[in-house]
């Protein structure tokens, strides 16, 4: 019983958000060590506060009571402690808003398609994560990532498949085969499509919902994969399901509808937004006087950038990536071929490798369309080249999250 208990008393932990994964696996090994339960280890830990572990304890014998599931009970937590009242309070409001629908797993999902097609999973992983996703109600992605049968980011390389399936942008058989190379190599999947020559320009950029959140840490990326899993096999509203995943509250989702407007009238660009966002919802200023700040600091950021900053060169020279000597050799000899590609220049000079390029050409595109500054680009960029990763990795090692459909335009 005792173990039935720490494992349920895990999962409210890990779907909440409450305490980081690896902090918790951490608390685990000290509970097997030391012969206590994982409440009595993750209180001499001091990594949760003890209102916030009595309110989980809570939570745990209204699960242990049938009242409620792991995923219900999860969202619940997030919400108590987000707006710090009590659990009933929250199983409440909760409750209220999901009166009209429900979440239902489909046994044959488009995403557990893949997975299978690809080899990613097997037959055995697949029927554990459906005995325990129908037991929980945690959806099948994120009990996938749970068991660790897959890891994040080949969840969201799943994800993104799935969606160009739903847009008609890729075959079936084609997503199968750039998913199984975007797991085998951690990038993302439209990389994956671009390197099989597969990939197709979406026919509008824009920042969505999800993104905006991500980008602001509002959300965090494992939560939009979760909701747009929801968003895929039920076909609801975004802002609705991260309403009942109590994720966001009505009051924060006017907030963030307004900084939307902003964007679309050209107010303020995404990266402002995301500040905008975090000092609103993070810190109570007022949507005015944030934005009021911001421009102020976007007219200095502006100031002290001119447009050959963004050229791919002087991304590439700026980030120590290129020698500015390659650079002057690579261009006087683009004016001698004609306009040839001065990336295709670089690499025939061995001046660079494919992979800054790469990373380079994706973050120019995330400037372009306004997600991050140059100079943000440019430090990711070498960090990159510094521990010679691909850009997913620089971005989730910097703890930064960039939409990858927007890295694109260049292609």
């Amino acid at each position: 019983m005792a173990e039935k208990n720490g494992a349920l008393l895990k999962e409210l932990l890990k779907g909440s958000g409450l305490i980081e994964p690896y902090v918790l696996e951490q608390v685990a090994i000290d509970s097997e060590r030391l012969h206590i339960s994982i409440d009595r280890a993750l209180q001499l830990s001091g990594q949760i506060p003890d209102n916030e572990l009595n309110m989980v304890l809570r939570m745990l014998a209204i699960v242990q009571s049938g009242k409620l599931n792991v995923n219900a009970a999860s969202r619940a937590l997030r919400l108590a402690s987000r707006e710090n009242i009590e659990v009933e309070e929250a199983i409440s409001i909760l409750q209220n808003l999901h009166k009209t629908t429900t979440t239902v797993n489909t046994v044959g999902s488009t995403l557990t398609q893949l997975l299978l097609s690809a080899g990613i999973i097997n037959d055995a992983q697949f029927g554990r994560a459906i005995a325990s996703s129908t037991q929980t109600g945690i959806m099948i992605g994120r009990m996938l990532l749970l068991n660790k049968d897959i890891n994040l980011k080949t969840l969201s390389a799943s994800i993104s498949a799935c969606l160009l399936l739903k847009h008609n942008e890729v075959e079936f058989k084609d997503a199968v085969e750039a998913l199984k190379q975007a797991s085998k190599r951690s990038t993302c999947f439209e990389q994956a499509l671009f390197e099989r020559g597969m990939f197709k320009q979406p026919r509008a950029y824009a920042v969505s919902l999800g993104d905006l959140l991500a980008m602001s840490g509002i959300i965090s990326e494992m939560d939009l994969l979760e909701c747009r899993e929801i968003e895929i096999s039920k076909g609801k509203d975004l802002s609705q399901i991260l309403l009942e995943q109590g994720l966001v509250t009505k009051e924060q989702m006017e907030i963030i509808v307004q900084v939307q407007g902003l964007i679309s009238n050209q107010d303020i660009k995404p990266f402002m937004a995301v500040s905008v966002l975090r000092r609103t919802l993070k810190q109570g200023v007022n949507i005015f006087q944030a934005v009021s700040d911001l421009k102020e600091i976007e007219k200095n950021i502006a100031a002290a950038t001119s447009k050959e900053q963004t050229k791919i060169g002087e991304l590439l020279v700026c980030s120590g990536c290129l020698s500015r000597v390659d650079l002057q050799a690579a261009l006087a000899k683009q004016v001698a071929d004609d306009g040839i590609k001065l990336g295709r220049i670089l690499l025939q000079m061995n001046a660079v490798t494919e992979k800054a390029l790469f990373n380079a050409l994706r973050l120019q595109s995330l400037i372009k369309y306004k997600c991050l500054t140059v100079t943000l680009a440019v430090k990711v960029l070498g960090e990159g080249k510094q521990n010679d990763e691909a850009l997913e990795s620089t971005l989730g090692r910097m703890n930064l999250y960039m939409p990858p459909a927007m890295q694109w335009f260049w292609v």
